[in-house]
């Protein structure tokens, strides 16, 4: 008969992980999905590129001037964005308002820190996107 895996045999960057995943659901017994999303929402709450941009958030909040700086940019860009999602088109003045702007604001050595570390994080959520989608896509053979 077939062993049930613990949660920790399918801890991220473990060898042939996949190969003991699959071996676990062709015995019958399939992990409840939503652990393993637990699971790895607690490994990237404590990731250090997770943590970084945490403490470089932080940094910035604790700057007056500069959280204010960060947030008129994020709510501009913001609104740009809407704009354009509704189907409008943003002026070409729009744009160049708001490139000016973001080379102002991450002119500022911790809102520079802050925007790299966050573009770090959404590289590695990219990936992480990128494994769970590449298993739910159907076989192309």
């Amino acid at each position: 008969m077939f062993a049930a895996q613990q949660p920790q045999d399918f801890a991220p960057g473990g060898e042939n992980c996949y190969d003991k995943m699959i071996s676990v659901m062709q015995g019958g017994w399939t992990m409840n999905v939503y652990d393993q999303a637990h699971a790895l929402a607690r490994n990237l709450r404590n990731h250090p590129d997770v943590v970084a941009l945490r403490e470089a958030k932080a940094k910035v909040d604790a700057d007056p001037e500069a959280k204010r700086m960060l947030d008129n940019f994020l709510q501009q860009s913001l609104e740009l964005q809407k704009k354009e999602l509704s189907g409008e088109v943003a002026s070409q003045e729009e744009k160049e308002r708001l490139e000016k702007l973001a080379e102002i604001v991450f002119l500022h050595s911790d809102i520079r820190a802050f925007h790299e570390q966050s573009l770090r994080v959404e590289r590695l959520l990219h990936d992480i996107y990128g494994i769970i989608t590449r298993a739910v896509q159907p076989d192309t053979d």
